[in-house]
């Protein structure tokens, strides 16, 4: 047939030209025949030969075998086509149809992009290499290249390479490329700058190998008329016939959300709902949905993996894992193979595992933190929900500060100035100040919900991704006139057109986005830090994410069995107590703060079994150091000073429970220097009586804890002193280490000296004569720390103490 002859090679590039500007008037559309001698025939013979060939499951959209003929025609073109929509196809059928000995050319931004579009294309029956800085020592991979591919994938600094140049010489390998291919066309913009990856920006030099007999096809999913315009510059458009076409980029099974984060502290509180509400250790792999979470940071990933596995039971744990630039190439590929597989469920990820990365079936997204550009999170997005038939769900959680305050505070502002009330608290103007430093185009996107009535994410989407080309304007694969003359094609004198054309995809209002339907979000709301998934493995971990509450006291009323049912530092769960009266805290306050902390980390660096290689600032760093002195206020107003309220307001990820608790107790002597302290004072005690004398305190053994034993005290004196009050010691038990107790003692209110008895029996147990009023102090030594028995366990509340 003659159609299957014209497709088996590239024809020359068609001469046929709209008139000149000075041979008809100005807006006037050319010949009718102009554009329809070049337009390809009914492509069904070309539909066939991809779905056999390609052994396709489906049937190609029109426009892809369109713009497929077009390009073997010899027309440059750009493809604007949603994340999704089967850009990819285009040129593995540019391949597959355009000879046995031609070879397409595809200049790709990402490795990852590369391995798993070679892939795709092997499995299809396509002769496929990638050429990168990992596989170009590979044996016989330049010849490959050079005589057998059909399909090339490389990076762009691998084109501009001095070894790829040597092929661009070679007049047999010119003669072998049909056409080049720049996917995801709109990094060309985005990162072709002189700091990062600049050859995009020279990507025009390869027309001095190619001259204009190869066509130039550009693919991207966010073209803005900005992107258009650099993609027209840097590739040297307008100088050969050109076919551009955009079908748009929105997905209708995409519901978008974009809030602000509710829990600053913890980010992933705002997306714990994407995990199934009940999580046992029944829990099967395939309750979890698939799920991309993308952080602009690798640290923040690892940081997310290890909190989330915090969540699930052990079999699921290693189905939570972490991508990003810094792995090798071996372990990106097993992690995407096992993503794509199932055995990976949950991915913390990077922009690296972003733009084409082709897995079906990922119902959530979620992305933290300001995006460089909208564009940025459209393509975090589109990797949601590609089969088209998935209901996926995409978040963006932005700072507070991003988010404009709302017209009705506003309005509330002015309404309670006139009616003399109590006015709403204004944004600040730092706020305000660093709102405006905003990208313009990334601030009214994440404040769409003021833009009424035309919030609708899917509508401003679409809109921004839809250029304006100045070129002749087409508004079907079929038309012959152009609706719409541009100045481009005017004034060129070739065939120069754009095709616009409308596919039927548009969201549902039913399911579009936080703007127009926003009942369906609120299953995916934000968590709080009293979320039992939170809590329920927290025995299998050394730092759990929150500890079950504790039952409630049976005797609420008495001080006695209040204290022995409180929490102590090692195993604290309950909410800190602020105390009544604030504590007022200056800038001495908190430098002298600053010393304690700075103390306790050389002393705790000084101790035996410390390594003498590594810094003591590993051991407390700057930004855990400044969180701290941040909350100075809030911790000299909380009367119960706990690990976890350590840990909440700095994470102290490698610190032991021990150690945090240590540091927890150079914190409270700090705060016993504060003038006119306001923590409570202990609740009065039942007065004693002849009656009641016969009854003892019980010592509440408490619960082992699973933390690996440390020295007491970060101070390397043998001997401490503290208020009775807030003195808490950690129970010992040990496989290596027990401690030697030297003395014991107590002082009441007449300060008198208490004796306490005690022996080394398993466990260690204190006892005392029964106080005559509140005991202050208590004192404990111990003379070394040395390998006694293999348990050891010291009850040390002075509630728990008996006659």
């Amino acid at each position: 047939m003659a159609g299957d002859t014209m497709l088996d090679r590239p024809t020359t590039p068609i001469s046929v030209q709209p008139a000149r500007p000075g041979n008809q008037p100005t807006g006037q559309p050319p010949p009718q025949d102009s554009l329809e001698s070049t337009r390809p025939q009914e492509g069904h013979g070309c539909q066939r030969r991809l779905i056999s060939e390609l052994k396709l499951k489906y049937t190609p959209d029109d426009w892809q075998v369109h713009l497929i003929r077009r390009v073997l025609q010899g027309y440059d073109g750009i493809l604007c086509a949603g994340t999704g929509y089967g850009k990819s196809l285009v040129f593995e059928g540019l391949a597959k149809l355009g000879g046995k000995k031609k070879l397409v050319l595809v200049i790709s931004p990402l490795k990852a992009l590369e391995n798993d579009q070679a892939k795709q294309a092997k499995e299809k029956g396509i002769h496929a290499v990638v050429l990168n800085e990992d596989t170009t020592h590979t044996a016989g991979i330049w010849g490959e290249a050079r005589t057998k591919a059909n399909i090339a994938y490389i990076s762009p600094e691998m084109a501009l390479s001095t070894s790829f140049s040597k092929l661009w010489k070679d007049v047999k390998f010119r003669t072998r490329v049909s056409a080049v291919v720049v996917d995801e066309a709109h990094c060309v913009e985005e990162w072709g700058t002189d700091d990062f990856r600049p050859e995009y920006r020279q990507l025009n030099s390869l027309r001095t190998y190619t001259g204009l007999d190869i066509p130039f096809l550009a693919c991207t999913a966010t073209c803005s008329t900005s992107t258009f315009n650099t993609l027209w510059d840097t590739l040297g458009y307008g100088r050969r016939p050109f076919w551009g076409l955009d079908v748009g980029i929105d997905r209708p099974n995409l519901l978008y959300d974009i809030r602000p984060l509710a829990n600053q502290k913890e980010p992933l509180l705002d997306i714990l709902n994407f995990l199934p509400s009940n999580i046992s250790h029944t829990t099967r792999l395939s309750d979890l949905f698939k799920s991309l979470l993308y952080f602009n940071s690798e640290n923040d990933c690892r940081v997310a993996v290890l909190y989330l596995r915090k969540c699930l039971p052990a079999h699921l744990r290693q189905a939570v894992q972490a991508f990003s630039s810094n792995l090798s190439e071996t372990a990106k590929a097993r992690s995407w193979k096992y993503f794509l597989s199932g055995k990976i469920r949950i991915l913390c990820a990077t922009d690296a595992a972003g733009m084409g990365c082709n897995v079906t079936d990922v119902r959530y997204v979620a992305s933290f933190g300001m995006p460089q550009s909208v564009g940025q999170i459209c393509q975090r997005w589109g990797r949601a929900g590609r089969d088209r038939t998935t209901p996926a769900v995409c978040v963006l959680l932005v700072p507070p500060w991003v988010v404009r305050a709302s017209p009705q505070l506003v309005a509330n502002l002015l309404l309670a100035r006139v009616q003399g009330k109590r006015a709403p608290k204004p944004e600040s103007k730092t706020v305000i100040a660093k709102r405006a430093k905003l990208d313009p185009a990334i601030e009214r996107f994440v404040n769409l919900h003021h833009d009424m009535p035309r919030g609708c994410v899917h509508r401003y989407l679409t809109s921004l991704f839809r250029p304006r080309t100045d070129l002749n304007l087409y508004t079907s694969l079929t038309a012959v006139t152009y609706s719409k003359p541009g100045t481009r094609s005017q004034a060129s004198p070739y065939i120069l057109s754009w095709t616009v054309l409308d596919v039927g995809r548009s969201a549902p209002s039913s399911r579009c986005c936080y703007h127009c339907s926003p009942s369906e979000l609120t299953a995916y709301a934000a968590c709080d830090y009293h979320d039992p998934r939170l809590s329920t493995f927290a025995t299998d971990f050394f730092y759990p994410l929150s500890r079950p509450q504790p039952a409630p006291p049976s005797r609420p009323d008495s001080s006695a069995s209040t204290t022995s049912t409180s929490s102590t530092i090692s195993s604290a769960s309950s909410t800190a107590q602020v105390a009544t009266s604030p504590q007022p805290v200056t800038k001495d306050h908190v430098a002298k703060l600053g010393e304690a902390l700075k103390k306790w980390r050389e002393a705790e660096h000084e101790r035996p079994g410390s390594s003498a290689l590594l810094s003591s600032s590993i051991l407390l760093p700057p930004r855990p150091t400044a969180q701290i002195l941040e909350a100075a206020k809030d911790i000299a107003n909380t009367s119960d000073i706990t690990v976890d309220f350590i840990r909440r307001i700095s994470p102290l990820d490698l610190l032991s429970d021990l150690q945090v608790e240590s540091l927890a107790q150079g914190i409270i002597s700090w705060r016993a220097t504060l003038a006119a302290p306001s923590l409570p004072l202990p609740a009065p005690t039942t007065p004693s009586s002849r009656q009641r004398s016969p009854k003892r305190s019980r010592i509440c053994r408490q619960t082992p804890t699973a933390n690996v034993p440390r020295a007491l005290s970060p101070s390397p004196s043998p001997r401490f002193q503290m208020p009775a009050s807030t003195m808490l010691m950690t129970p010992v038990q040990s496989c290596e280490y027990s401690l030697l107790l030297v003395h014991c003692s107590a002082t009441d209110d007449h300060s008198k000296p208490l004796p306490i008895h005690y022996s080394t029996r398993h466990p260690v147990l204190l006892k005392t004569r029964q106080p005559q009023g509140p005991i202050h102090s208590f004192q404990v030594g111990f003379r070394s720390l040395r390998l006694v028995s293999p348990t050891i366990r010291l009850h040390q509340s002075l509630a728990q103490v008996s006659q």
